[in-house]
C-alpha cells in the first residue's frame, strides 16, 4: 500500500509506532522542578515524515508515548497539503481537539481547502458550506492551525522573485513556452523561474537553464525589474543579460516546450505572458543595440 499523509493519519497507535525512532530518556517535571527517576520522557522520530516530536508531560511512560503519538498525527496533519476532492470534510460540531486522531485528519482536510484557495478564507468557506465568520472563529480556537494559516497567507502576501534570462545568440534572443497547465498554458516567457530559499539571481538562472534547455550559461547585469499582480499572486521579475558558455550546446527542449530564438524588435507581436510584455516593449525599442546591451561580468 501507497503510504501518504491520510494513511498515516489513519494508522492506529500501535502501526504508527512502528514507523517511528523512539528515544525514551529521563526529563524534569514540569516548571523543572524534579527529573523524573525513570526514563519516561519520550521522542518519536517518524521516518517516513521526518518528523520529530516530545513529550515528557507525565510520569508514565506509556502516557506520554501515547500522546507524544497524537502529537504526531497533527504535525503530520499541519505539514502536509494535498489537493482536496470529495465532499468537505466537516461535522456539527467539528470534531474535538481533544479527540486527536479524528480531529487531526479534520484539521488536514480543512488546510487543504485553504490551500487549495489560495489561502482565501471567504473562497474556501464557501467550498466548505460555511460562512466565512465561522471558518474564521475554526481557526482560532487552534493556535496551531490559525498559526500555520496565517504563515501562509503572509508568504502569498509577499511577492514571489522570479529570474529570467535575456539570452542572446547571433543577436536573437531566446523565448520558450509555458509547460505549466493552467490559464496561461501556451503562452511564450523568457526563460527562467522562481528563486529558491538562499538561492542568488544568478544561480538560479543557470540552475533553470540547464534544466529547461540544457544550456550553460554566464549571468550579466539586471536590466529591469517589474512587479505583476495576477490577481491571485504577485511576481516580482527580474531579467538579466546572458550568453552562453563557450562550449555550450544550443538550447534545446527538455520539457517539451516551445523554444523560439527571435528578432527583438518582433517581441511586442509575440504571445508573451502579461509580467514580461512591458519589457518586450522596451527590448524591442532598443532593437539589440549596443546601448542596450550589458557586458557580461568578468
Amino acid at each position: 500500500m501507497k503510504e501518504g499523509r491520510d494513511v498515516w493519519l489513519k494508522m492506529e497507535d500501535a502501526e504508527l509506532f512502528a514507523e517511528c525512532h523512539a528515544d525514551f530518556h529521563k526529563s524534569s517535571g514540569r516548571g523543572g522542578q524534579k527529573v523524573n527517576k525513570t526514563s519516561s520522557a519520550v521522542r518519536l522520530y517518524h521516518m517516513p515524515s521526518g518528523l520529530t516530536v516530545n513529550c515528557s508531560e507525565s510520569r508514565s511512560q506509556m502516557d506520554n508515548r501515547r500522546i507524544a503519538l497524537d502529537k504526531l498525527r497533527l504535525s503530520i496533519a499541519l505539514s502536509f497539503r494535498e489537493k482536496p476532492f470529495g465532499r468537505p470534510p466537516l461535522s456539527d460540531p467539528p470534531p474535538s481537539m481533544y479527540n486527536a486522531p479524528r480531529y487531526a485528519f479534520w484539521a488536514a482536510k480543512i488546510l487543504d481547502f485553504l490551500a487549495d484557495s489560495n489561502w482565501d478564507v471567504k473562497e474556501a468557506a464557501e467550498r466548505l458550506n460555511l460562512t466565512r465568520s465561522k471558518l474564521t472563529k475554526l481557526l482560532e480556537r487552534d493556535s496551531a492551525l490559525l498559526r500555520v494559516f496565517r504563515s501562509a497567507a503572509a508568504k502569498l502576501a509577499e511577492p514571489i522573485e522570479v529570474c529570467a534570462a535575456v539570452l542572446r545568440i547571433d543577436g536573437k534572443v531566446v523565448i520558450c513556452s509555458r509547460t505549466k497547465k493552467d490559464k496561461f498554458s501556451g503562452y511564450m516567457e523568457f526563460p527562467g523561474g522562481k528563486v529558491e530559499e538562499d538561492e542568488s539571481h544568478q544561480n538560479c538562472l543557470i540552475r533553470e537553464i540547464r534544466e529547461e534547455l540544457g544550456s550553460e550559461i554566464e549571468v550579466g547585469n539586471q536590466i529591469w525589474m517589474e512587479d505583476h499582480d495576477y490577481g491571485d499572486k504577485c511576481v516580482r521579475l527580474f531579467f538579466y543579460e546572458a550568453v552562453l558558455k563557450p562550449g555550450s550546446p544550443l538550447p534545446e527542449p527538455k520539457e517539451k516546450q516551445v523554444v523560439k530564438m527571435v528578432d527583438p524588435k518582433t517581441l511586442p507581436k509575440q504571445k508573451l505572458l502579461p509580467a514580461d510584455r512591458k519589457f518586450a516593449e522596451f527590448l524591442a525599442e532598443e532593437n539589440g543595440t549596443e546601448k542596450e546591451k550589458i557586458a557580461i561580468r568578468q
